[in-house]
């Protein structure tokens, strides 16, 4: 038996739903670190990335 993949898992399972809701936790993290006066330079690397990527898969339809 082949190990699950928790990805594709997810994906068929949950739908975007889960996507988001992870998303929504990132930006809160990014949120309070900035409250904390930390840069926060890999996260907000990370989500402009993610941003970017959604906006090609929308872009593309």
């Amino acid at each position: 038996m082949l190990p699950l993949d928790y990805q594709a898992f997810n994906r068929f399972y949950h739908g975007g739903k889960v996507h988001a809701q992870d998303v929504e936790g990132l930006r809160s993290c990014l949120a309070e670190g900035r409250r904390q006066g930390r840069p926060m330079a890999a996260l907000q690397a990370l989500l402009a990335r993610l941003d970017a990527r959604e906006a090609a898969v929308l872009a593309q339809g």
